[in-house]
């Protein structure tokens, strides 16, 4: 008598199945890079004993999705594979949209932090240039249902001009993306993981929209879509500022400065006469003493 084949050993024959490895060769542009990725994600469901009562045919899928967007499935953790009773998911690590956004511009540095009460948040630009100061009031921490808020800086430079984009959330805004989710069980377990990965979606969003589509598109498919209401703008403008480096506000906001094209001298001049702005903890994440101008999140 036969012994039927593991839930494993199954997934491996049908990723290691001359078509498949044909699949992956014509992502990574050749044979041997092929098959390293696709051993390393073996290796992954073997060593993953949570995976072994999923279908195969839904593990394949999973790790076909992954490589098609050339994303690690191992220690490096672009993206992870989870059980969703017999059906494997694929999730995107935010890690994995860090290495999206490199890929795009090898000069971006991404910087992303989660905020727990105590901890001081400060966030000025001066000169057209953002910069960040958190002080944390605790070094280690793992109490994730105790955050209050989060911020995601980016700064890269492109034509030899230094850009920053930098973004803040509050618990509410992220609440909102959390309760959006089709399969809850991912923020429950993984709460940390997904408050960074939403923090740098947003991000992303100004200037590298393009480098991150592919993931955008996989993840979205866990959300359900969150209805909009009409923007309310209540910022006012400081006479003479350039359009490139006009601020729309800290609490839960892009800002990016020192764009390309800004050749109007007395604007300059007059940008850098403007006040430098200074965001405490409390105007960042304390919904109560800032009024929150944007719709309702989708990233």
């Amino acid at each position: 008598m036969t012994k039927e084949l593991s839930v494993y050993e199954k997934t491996k024959n049908l990723l290691m199945h001359k078509d498949s490895m044909e699949q992956f060769t014509r992502v990574f542009g050749n044979p041997d890079t092929a098959q390293k990725y696709v051993i390393s994600a073996v290796q992954h469901i073997r060593e993953n004993k949570d995976l072994h009562v999923c279908t195969p045919h839904s593990l394949k899928q999973a790790v076909v999705s992954a490589g098609n967007m050339k994303l690690a499935i191992d220690s490096r953790q672009h993206a992870h594979i989870v059980r969703f009773k017999d059906q494997a998911t694929l999730m995107i690590g935010w890690r994995g949209f860090v290495a999206k956004i490199k890929e795009s511009n090898p000069t971006a540095d991404i910087q992303v932090g989660l905020i727990w009460k105590g901890d001081t948040l400060e966030i000025e630009r001066e000169n057209g240039v953002a910069k960040y100061k958190h002080k944390a009031c605790q070094a280690f921490r793992s109490d994730y249902d105790k955050i209050i808020g989060g911020y995601c800086y980016i700064s890269y430079i492109v034509g030899g001009v230094q850009k920053a984009v930098i973004e803040t959330m509050d618990d509410k805004e992220i609440s909102k993306i959390k309760n959006s989710a089709k399969q809850s069980y991912i923020w429950d377990k993984w709460y940390g993981e997904q408050v960074k990965k939403t923090l740098i979606r947003r991000a992303s969003k100004l200037s590298f929209a393009n480098a991150v589509a592919d993931l955008e598109r996989i993840d979205n498919e866990n959300y359900e879509p969150i209805k909009k209401e009409p923007v309310k703008t209540t910022y006012e403008e400081t006479p003479g500022m350039p359009e490139e480096i006009k601020s729309t506000g800290i609490a839960g906001k892009t800002e990016e400065v020192g764009k390309i094209g800004n050749t109007d001298k007395s604007n300059e001049s007059k940008a850098t006469e403007t006040p430098k702005e200074v965001a405490t903890l409390a105007e960042v994440v304390n919904p109560e003493q800032q009024e929150d101008t944007r719709p309702d999140v989708d990233f």
